[in-house]
């Protein structure tokens, strides 16, 4: 996939938990490799890739930029 890249430090996190959330519903002990799309500005989404299989995981930005009116 042309359209993958590491993960972009600002958009880091932790592996660790998100396969230990994942563990009960993958035969899987080790961590997968993340790779993150380069597209898409709403959401970031990710590659976790497993020996026998690859996941997408997608997260809502943290950061909401709101236009507030001055009053």
């Amino acid at each position: 996939m042309s359209d993958l890249t590491s993960v972009r430090d600002e958009d880091a996190f932790d592996i660790g938990k998100v396969h230990t959330w994942l563990a009960p519903y993958i035969a899987q002990s080790d961590l997968p490799e993340v790779f993150q799309f380069r597209s898409g500005a709403s959401n970031l989404t990710y590659l976790l890739k497993y020996p026998d299989r690859e996941l997408f995981f997608a997260v809502p930005q943290l950061e909401q930029k709101l236009s507030l009116p001055m009053i």
